[in-house]
């Protein structure tokens, strides 16, 4: 699973917002304040809401832990498609032998 490198914001449904095309390739990895299309009312509100939170990632230390998922998450999502690859192989082949006919 991919990272973002510049911000190590996670890939994940959570972290998501949605955007039509052209507005995400304005965005297109810059910081969000710089966003065009992004009007006062909308950059103080999200403003305000880091600060309220006190929001001030290190990102050194967030990326070291953001890799460390990735590369967990790799390897369980790995082991379980080969666990469901040798457990369906009965099944599968299975399906490839000929039925006798039926007396």
């Amino acid at each position: 699973m991919p990272i973002n490198r510049t911000a190590v914001g996670l890939h994940a449904w959570g972290n998501i917002v949605p955007a039509c095309e052209p507005c995400n390739k304005i965005k297109a990895g810059h910081p969000w304040e710089e966003h065009p299309r992004l009007d006062w009312p909308r950059k103080s509100a999200i403003a305000a809401y880091i600060a309220e939170y006190q929001y001030q990632p290190d990102i050194t230390e967030l990326r070291i832990v953001v890799e460390k998922l990735y590369e967990l998450a790799d390897t369980q999502t790995r082991a379980l498609i080969d666990f469901g690859l040798v457990a369906s192989r009965p099944h599968i082949a299975g399906l490839h032998t000929s039925v006798p006919p039926s007396p």
